[in-house]
């Protein structure tokens, strides 16, 4: 049985320790023949529906649930934290193992389309906007970055049209943005295409 149908919850896991750094070429990530050791020594119990994510005691995430993942990648409180690069790595080159890149990609989509929690208003709706400017910036960030260093022609290219039209029909008119993101993603899908 996988770790993913014993634990349908799991959906991504990292260890941060020098001690796994040494054994395996990506900073930070832990060596695919340890990792379900690991899970095992560290797993939270399957019951806990309301379980997102786990972090150590530095703050550092250890384990978290694909949208909370998404959110993490996403959030600019995350992005200047010291790990944030090794994350992101660490997730595009893992991340088929537990999702497909469909999964994904409507995340990432999703999460840029996301609406106010009802009820928000004044000064709360006003920073929740703020906040999400920054997460639409960061889903293109994320995308022009899976297009440009990770894309897997053979897992991911049949995404390039639906990519296509989140870039044309969301990214290029959305004035929350700036435009060079909507470009950057236009110019890797290009580059993607016409392989």
């Amino acid at each position: 049985m996988s770790i993913t149908n014993k634990y349908p919850w799991f959906c991504a896991y990292f260890i941060y320790t020098d001690e796994f750094t040494k054994s395996f070429n990506v900073k930070g990530a832990a060596p695919i023949t340890k990792l379900s050791d690991l899970l095992m020594r560290f797993l939270k119990p399957a019951d806990d529906s309301n379980w997102k994510s786990w972090r150590g005691r530095d703050g550092v995430l250890m384990a978290a649930t694909l949208p909370e993942l998404i959110n993490v990648l996403t959030d600019e409180r995350e992005y200047y934290g010291r790990y944030m690069i090794d994350l992101i790595d660490s997730f595009f080159l893992f991340f088929r193992l537990f999702a497909s890149p469909d999964v994904v990609l409507d995340m990432l989509i999703k999460r840029y389309k996301e609406t106010p929690p009802e009820g928000l208003s004044g000064l709360g709706l006003v920073m929740w906007h703020v906040h999400h400017r920054m997460a639409k910036i960061h889903v293109a960030r994320l995308i022009s970055l899976w297009l440009k260093v990770h894309w897997k022609e053979s897992t991911d290219g049949h995404l390039v049209e639906e990519i296509g039209k989140f870039q044309i029909g969301t990214l290029c008119k959305d004035p929350d943005i700036p435009i060079h993101w909507a470009r950057k993603v236009g110019d890797h899908l290009f580059d993607r295409s016409s392989v």
